[in-house]
């Protein structure tokens, strides 16, 4: 893996509507070192650090290798780095290989993948395609939230090498797969096993959870 372009923004004001929202979504690559919090990178915030930010979701960092799928939905549209406002624009970022307690270093920071992405209504503000977050999560192509363990800077060019794999025995598109019941029904042991992972973050331990409350028909 290697990062192809590092994206930061600042928080902005932009029209939804008849309405006026803010979002840091509109990120713009940025050359030479960044460098990295424990919350973001250096020039990049959110505007919600309830479910955009915070120590679980510091850096999001999204695979090229699915522009292609998308680029079918914006056939007028130029798909580049930054395009789903993700902080890292990775060659390849495999949600089908990768678990959720990987721990990946990336220039000299150390991270941890702490759960999938579920975009909300602001990734359709960003592409201009209002349904587009229902048809992100309809293809599993998740890109990953990750956690800060050591500080540092990372820029374009570092390669991301899995310094120690997590303890999970199902991928990421595994688990996505078996909360939003992409391949048939939940499956179980995917979400039993995703709830004894302490690197899994609290909203998505309350997600899988309630996954499980529902397959029990509580």
């Amino acid at each position: 893996m290697r990062i192809e372009s590092v994206n930061v923004s600042e928080v902005s004001e932009v029209a939804d509507g008849d309405k006026r929202v803010t979002t840091g979504i509109f990120k713009s690559p940025v050359e030479g070192p960044v460098a990295l919090g424990r919350l973001n990178l250096a020039g990049d915030d959110q505007a919600d650090r309830v479910n955009h930010g915070g120590e679980h979701k510091a850096v999001y960092a999204y695979g090229l290798q699915h522009l292609p799928t998308w680029a079918s939905l914006f056939p007028d549209s130029e798909l580049k780095p930054g395009f789903v406002g993700e902080n890292l624009s990775v060659d390849l970022l495999d949600e089908a290989v990768l678990h959720v307690g990987d721990r990946l270093r990336a220039g000299d920071c150390l991270l941890e993948i702490s759960q999938p992405r579920v975009p909300c209504f602001k990734l359709g503000l960003k592409t201009g395609r209002r349904k587009f977050p229902r048809e992100f999560v309809r293809g599993g192509r998740t890109g990953v939230y990750l956690r800060v363990i050591e500080t540092g800077s990372l820029q374009a060019g570092d390669e991301i090498e899995l310094e120690e794999s997590g303890p999970s025995d199902f991928t990421l598109a595994e688990l996505f797969a078996a909360v939003y019941d992409l391949e048939g029904q939940g499956r179980r042991i995917v979400l039993e096993d995703a709830l004894k992972n302490p690197a899994l973050s609290a909203e998505w331990s309350e997600l899988v959870r309630g996954k499980l409350t529902r397959l029990d028909g509580v």
